[in-house]
């Protein structure tokens, strides 16, 4: 039996946060996961953020999604929301676009 390269890729055990959309939820754990790029390897910061919700992608559920949006990443490596995240106290948010005051689109964390 021949061996195939998609047998042997490993499978990541999360997806983007694209996947959630502006739907609400609850982070219960955020950890550093730098991104880097395959064709220029520069690295980019990014974290994973793992929910009590789910999502469900080609029959599989995840509740571990990885961003390197510098507006959540930063926000999430803010020492006052990991400290609310490790008393179980951050509420539950979402993920929206907005226009910053430079003219830029890009996507922050709100409150719900």
């Amino acid at each position: 039996m021949t061996t195939k390269l998609s047998d042997l890729e490993s499978k990541g055990d999360s997806i983007s946060l694209a996947h959630l959309g502006d739907s609400p939820f609850n982070i219960i754990d955020v950890e550093d996961s730098p991104y880097e790029d395959r064709s220029t390897h520069e690295v980019s910061d990014g974290v994973k953020i793992t929910t009590k919700e789910s999502v469900e992608k080609d029959g599989v559920k995840y509740n571990k999604f990885h961003t390197t949006r510098r507006a959540v990443v930063s926000k999430l490596k803010s020492a006052a929301v990991a400290e609310a995240i490790a008393n179980n106290d951050l509420g539950t948010v979402r993920c929206v676009s907005t226009t910053f005051d430079n003219g830029k689109t890009g996507f922050i964390l709100e409150d719900v």
